[in-house]
C-alpha cells in the first residue's frame, strides 16, 4: 500500500491504515485542520451594524452584540428599567389611585431619624407633599 502522505511503499499492520508512520499521520492531520479552518465557512465575518443606543456604526465582536460600548449597554439597560418603573406606575395608579402610590412613598423610610430636627423637617416634607398642610 502507498502511504497517502509521502508516498512511500509500506506493509498496512491492518485493514484500514493510510499512512506508513505515526509522523506522516500526524503531518497530514496538522495539512487538513490547516485547510479546514482556512476555508471561508472558519473566517470571520466582519458584520457593521448600528448601536441600539446612541446609532453609531460599529463592527460587532460577536454574534449577540447590540451596543457599541459598556456604557451605551448601561445607559439603555437604565432606559429600560425607567420606561418599566412608569409603566408600573400609571399601572398601579390606575389600579389603586393614591392608596398605593401616595401615602408611604414619601422620604420617611421606615425609621425614625437620629437627629430630631431633621426628622421634623422630612415630616413637614411629607406633610406638604400629601398637601395636608400648606
Amino acid at each position: 500500500m502507498i502511504c497517502k502522505q509521502c508516498g512511500k511503499e509500506f506493509t498496512p499492520g491492518h485493514g484500514n491504515q493510510k499512512y506508513c508512520s505515526v509522523e506522516c499521520r500526524s503531518k497530514s492531520k496538522n495539512l487538513l485542520d490547516h485547510q479546514y479552518y482556512n476555508t471561508k465557512k472558519h473566517e470571520k465575518t466582519l458584520e457593521i451594524i448600528e448601536c441600539e443606543y446612541c446609532h453609531k456604526k460599529f463592527t460587532k465582536n460577536h454574534g449577540n452584540q447590540k451596543y457599541c460600548s459598556i456604557d451605551c449597554q448601561y445607559n439603555a439597560e437604565l432606559e429600560k428599567n425607567a420606561d418599566y418603573r412608569m409603566k408600573s406606575y400609571h399601572k398601579n395608579k390606575k389600579r389603586g389611585g393614591d392608596k398605593f402610590w401616595g401615602v408611604g412613598s414619601g422620604g420617611l423610610g421606615p425609621h425614625r431619624h437620629n437627629d430630631p430636627d431633621l426628622e421634623l423637617l422630612k415630616i413637614r416634607n411629607e406633610l406638604k407633599r400629601l398637601n395636608l398642610v400648606k
